[in-house]
């Protein structure tokens, strides 16, 4: 009995039972003689040519059932009291009664020979491949040919051709007749096996999921490995010499094809299998140009391909993924730099590595930013003495050499002067220098005060516009007749306090604190 659980059905017990028949010998009944065989016109030794019948009759009464035999075993539905025979062999028949248990009775044997004049086919390969045939031709014989009949496994096969193509396996035969007396059998020959392999089936097996290679790389691939087969290898339609083992390691991209041939010489090509070459593609990092200083912004790095499977890293690095560098707040010195993208294939992948370097840069400050010099006057600018360093001086048309760490100078008005620095990395910075240019003063040192517009006042050149321009005289006892604190606009005339100052000879001092120069001298009144 079978019960379902959950769906699946589950033996739960088993019964059997026994039953028993009674069989009972029946004796054998006296009106039952043994039944009699005889061949029609050949009586009890017929000799028949080979495509010739002979008919065996056996003793008739409707009572009986009959069952011929052939070698000893039972012919298929030959059940009635004749029996239509053209096999060579031994026929016998056996008798029942219809309707009363009886025992069986057997007829005498009877011996059919067929006769034919025995020929033989030319000696020929009678083993083939699947999908190849075989040409069979019929022995050749000095009577004119009336007819042929080909026999394939004892049934007709084809008729009045002298060869025929076999396709399948078999066993062949032909029975040949001539236009000789009746009484000549025809000529049958000997029985040809003919066999047809089938093909072997090779197959490619890769050892990876796809058929992609790079540059440099392999796939084995592997065919079906079986005893007393022969392989070969086949590249683009040509056989690849020595490639002769169930394996090969393929390195270049090309249609490959396995041939196996087995041990009946049957030979069948595997379906193509393709490699494809995948293209190269170099991971690469742009170059970060050298900070000199620390910079004033952060940088984006540049890798390829680019991607969400390019990553970035290294020092500064504060997006991996966006390979945003920030180099602010960083020590002098220098940094690695990575990217590493990962494709589909190691030649589409790889990681690459740039220095990025922050270094100081040239450092120099002008003893003074400020310095004097005097107009039209040739004068050395005092700068820098570094002979790692390279000099670039502007406006570089005020200078002997601009490419002078301290060159000679010239100038007629107040400019700001720069120098620019390039040290041995290729670092520059620029320093401002403020060049004041002073007239070379002259100070006379007689005046005439006598109203003829020559000579009448104290004029000194080459103080300029200075805003701040001390001027004192003094007497011959120390007094002082003038003094000017500011500009220099109205000229000392020789005068104090309205009066004229006597002829003689007076002192004087001049300070221009912007220039730090200080003059002293006499001055002269003559009327």
């Amino acid at each position: 009995m079978n019960t379902e659980i959950r769906g699946k059905f589950e033996l739960i017990g088993k019964a059997t039972r026994d039953f028993q028949l009674r069989v009972i010998d029946c004796p054998p009944p006296s009106s039952i003689p043994n039944p009699d065989v005889i061949a029609l016109g050949y009586g009890t030794s017929p000799i028949i040519c080979f495509g010739e019948k002979v008919i065996f009759q056996a003793t008739q009464n409707p009572n009986w059932l009959y069952q011929w035999e052939f070698n000893g075993d039972n012919i298929p539905k030959a059940n009635s009291d004749t029996l239509t025979a053209f096999k060579p062999g031994v026929y016998n028949l056996t008798a029942y009664l219809k309707n009363e248990c009886s025992k069986a009775r057997t007829s005498r044997e009877i011996t059919l020979k067929v006769e034919s004049i025995k020929i033989k086919f030319t000696p020929q390969l009678t083993s083939f491949c699947e999908g190849e045939v075989r040409q069979l031709k019929a022995p050749d014989i000095t009577q004119p040919v009336i007819k042929y009949q080909w026999f394939k496994d004892q049934s007709i096969f084809a008729g009045n051709v002298n060869s025929i193509t076999i396709r399948e396996s078999g066993k062949y035969f032909v029975a040949i007749t001539t236009n000789l007396s009746t009484n000549v059998c025809p000529s049958v020959t000997d029985t040809l096996n003919f066999v047809k392999n089938p093909k072997p089936e090779p197959t490619i097996t890769p050892d990876k999921s796809d058929n992609k290679i790079c540059q440099g790389e392999s796939i084995l691939l592997s065919g079906i490995p079986e005893d007393k087969m022969k392989y070969q290898w086949f590249k683009n339609n040509l056989s690849l010499s020595g490639e002769i083992s169930d394996k090969l390691k393929a390195n270049e991209a090309a249609e490959y094809v396995l041939a196996v041939t087995d041990s009946n010489s049957c030979t069948q090509s595997s379906a193509p299998y393709k490699i494809e070459l995948v293209s190269n593609i170099p991971v690469s990092l742009d170059p970060v140009n050298l900070f000199c200083g620390n910079p004033n912004t952060t940088t984006q790095l540049v890798g390829s391909p680019s991607g969400s499977s390019g990553i970035y890293s290294g020092t500064g690095v504060t997006n991996q993924q966006l390979g945003i560098f920030d180099g602010r707040n960083l020590p002098f010195g220098t940094y690695d730099v990575s990217y590493e993208y990962k494709g589909a294939y190691a030649c589409q992948s790889g990681k690459v590595t740039q220095k990025i370097r922050i270094i100081k840069p040239p450092d120099y400050q002008f003893p003074n930013s400020t310095i004097t010099v005097w107009k039209e006057i040739e004068t050395l600018v005092k700068g820098p003495n570094n002979s790692n360093w390279i000099y670039s001086w502007s406006p570089a048309n005020l200078f002997s050499d601009p490419t002078l760490g301290s060159p000679k100078i010239k100038l007629n008005a107040n400019t700001k002067l720069w120098l620019k620095i390039t040290d041995q990395e290729g670092c520059d910075t620029k320093i401002p220098l403020d060049v004041l240019v002073n007239e070379r003063i002259f100070i006379p040192n007689i005046i005439t005060p006598n109203d003829d517009h020559e000579n009448d006042d104290w004029q000194i050149f080459g103080i300029g516009n200075n805003s701040e321009v001390n001027i004192t005289i003094f007497d011959r006892w120390g007094e002082i007749v003038f003094f000017s604190d500011g500009s220099y606009n109205s000229p000392f005339d020789g005068t104090y306090q309205g009066k004229k100052l006597p002829n003689g000879i007076y002192a004087y001092r001049i300070n221009i604190p912007a220039r730090k120069e200080q003059y002293e001298g006499t001055l002269t009144i003559a009327r």
